[in-house]
């Protein structure tokens, strides 16, 4: 840099010197010493460093912000250091088994929201929706709702009418696991809480058919004890203050009577998340349902955004706004946990506080599966595929781990603009996959718990997992 100035300011004295003489020939001025060390030093200097300027500037920029990167790349690198010096934590996993699963979306149900994401299908013109023009505008209807919307009532908003549908939904297509779930759960409360079970130790008898239980005539018989069935609602944060819990409620309550099931034997309860913390409260979640031995848990996720109040509420903040709805569902339980007649058809595991990918690839013997040979996709990408910085995030992310670009599918954009919940909807979509392909789910707020879903196999229960190698 000194060298370069040096050289300009010789360039530029050379010059402004010449122009000088002549002109005092030509004159025929005669100077002082002020003179000469004002024209022949000071101004030199003064046009070298008016030219100069720009570069000089910059030159000290980049220089500033080198020294900067320099210096997070040395704290990146110290705290990577203590890191690996530290002895590895034991990690945790949670394990369950997976009933039955279900999900649905204006793309279609289950598998086929899967292949229509491959295929990267737009949202379409809605008829019933407009903008703040007045117009038509895209979104993610459902439209099979539509037909039963009749059931509208006076304290209930559209947007909760729709989310109260696929709710319904979600549980009708989970009844025939339901059917015997409530089967097992009146064999349990016989012979665990009723008079005749604590006689049956002494004097095996039949059911008294005048007891509370006279629909159920069999002889009582040990069965793995099950004490109730827990739902766990998930919804959007927005309507944390407008749920009508009591609307919804009857409802639910309403459908499992139908089936057998006592509102006694049934707990709901209803979570508000929001879109950056929606996956660590879904692990906290299931944190605190794990090794619940004697209970299942009937997981729900359910939003709706086509409600045309919402729409002129929103429509003047995001432009060209784009709503969606969707719900998906799963019955899991404790591995430990016995159903008569009731068999697991897959197994989730969640491995929370292993960051890297790639070790957990070595750890689980990922490395060797077939579908990284193949085209076929599987890779749930909850990251915006729009963002410049996803990409170089996925790299880094499944670096030294045989995922290729062309195994990812891309979740949000499906979605619209009805975001709260979209790292849990991944999270349901990865149980449809088909049975030879092991799913994974990345996001930025996913990093922190890695999720697995593998189809029941005869050895699976002999299968053990080396977490810390």
């Amino acid at each position: 840099m000194i060298k370069k100035i040096l050289l300009s300011f010789i360039a530029i004295f050379t010059v402004v010197s010449g122009i000088i003489i002549f002109y005092w020939r030509d004159v025929q001025y005669s100077p002082d010493k002020g003179d000469f060390f004002l024209y022949f030093l000071m101004l030199p200097a003064v046009i070298t460093l008016v030219i100069l300027s720009p570069w000089l500037i910059y030159s000290a920029y980049k220089n500033y912000k080198e020294k900067k990167e320099q210096a997070i790349n040395q704290d990146k690198d110290d705290a990577s250091q203590k890191q690996n010096v530290v002895t590895d934590a034991p990690l945790e996993q949670l394990d369950f088994n997976i009933y039955s699963s279900f999900a649905l979306h204006a793309l279609g149900e289950n598998e086929s929201i899967i292949a229509e994401l491959q295929n990267f299908k737009s949202p379409e013109l809605d008829d019933q929706l407009l903008n703040s023009y007045g117009l038509p505008l895209l979104s993610y209807r459902i439209k099979d709702l539509d037909e039963d919307n009749h059931e509208e009532s006076e304290y209930a908003s559209p947007r909760q009418v729709r989310m109260m549908l696929l709710i319904k939904q979600q549980l009708e297509q989970n009844i025939e696991n339901l059917y015997l779930l409530a089967e097992h759960l009146k064999r349990s409360t016989l012979f665990y809480e009723s008079q005749q079970a604590r006689e049956y130790h002494m004097h095996p008898a039949w059911v008294d058919p005048e007891s509370e239980y006279d629909d159920v005539q069999m002889p009582i018989v040990e069965v793995y004890r099950l004490n109730r069935l827990n739902l766990h609602i998930l919804l959007s944060e927005e309507l944390l203050h407008i749920w009508n819990d009591e609307q919804s409620n009857e409802l639910i309550l309403e459908f499992f009577a139908e089936i057998g099931i006592p509102a006694q034997k049934i707990h709901i309860e209803y979570h508000f998340f929001g879109e950056q913390l929606a996956y660590q409260e879904l692990i906290h979640l299931l944190k605190g349902i794990h090794k619940r031995e004697h209970e299942m848990f009937f997981l729900l996720v359910a939003d709706s955004e086509i409600d045309q109040d919402l729409v002129d509420e929103k429509s003047w903040m995001i432009k060209d706004y784009i709503p969606a709805e969707f719900a998906a569902s799963c019955l899991l339980a404790d591995p430990l946990v016995k159903i008569q007649e009731l068999e697991p058809t897959k197994n989730l595991k969640v491995v929370v506080g292993q960051q890297d990918t790639a070790k957990l690839f070595t750890n689980f013997e990922f490395h060797d599966l077939p579908q990284h040979e193949g085209e076929e996709p599987y890779v749930l990408i909850l990251s915006d595929q729009t963002d410049i910085k996803v990409s170089k995030k996925l790299q880094q992310h499944f670096l030294q781990t045989p995922v290729e670009p062309h195994h990812y599918i891309y979740v949000k954009s499906s979605l619209g603009h009805t975001q709260h919940l979209a790292d849990i909807y991944g999270f349901m979509l990865s149980m449809h996959f088909p049975e030879h392909i092991i799913p994974f789910v990345f996001g930025e707020n996913t990093v922190s718990a890695h999720t697995f879903v593998q189809s029941v196999t005869e050895n699976s229960e002999d299968d053990v997992m080396v977490l810390n190698n």
